[in-house]
């Protein structure tokens, strides 16, 4: 069996006003049993959220919309790759 999946959601001020509820609202819709969906605090990255951190040695991503989770999804906990286009690069200057 395959270990549980941490997902962090910002739900800082900042992070909602650019729709972080949604972001998390749809990560709920979409998990199953590998996904351990959770609301955080605000991750003091304002203005570039919405932001999601995921697996227990965090991959940050940035500026995450609802239609990307999918694709997340697939990247990281399906293939267990970086999803580079949404990687935030000031916390992974050298991941992709």
């Amino acid at each position: 069996m395959l270990d549980t999946v941490s997902v962090l959601v910002c739900q800082g001020r900042c992070c909602r006003q650019q729709g972080s509820r949604q972001v998390l609202a749809t990560f709920r819709e979409l998990a199953d049993h590998r996904l351990q969906i959770e609301a955080s605090g605000c991750l003091g990255q304002c203005g570039h959220g919405p932001m999601v951190l995921i697996g227990s040695e965090p991959i940050w991503y940035e500026r995450v919309q609802p239609v990307e989770i999918p694709f997340l999804i697939r990247q990281q906990v399906e293939a267990g790759i970086p999803a580079c286009p949404m990687i935030y690069r000031r916390m992974h200057p050298q991941l992709c």
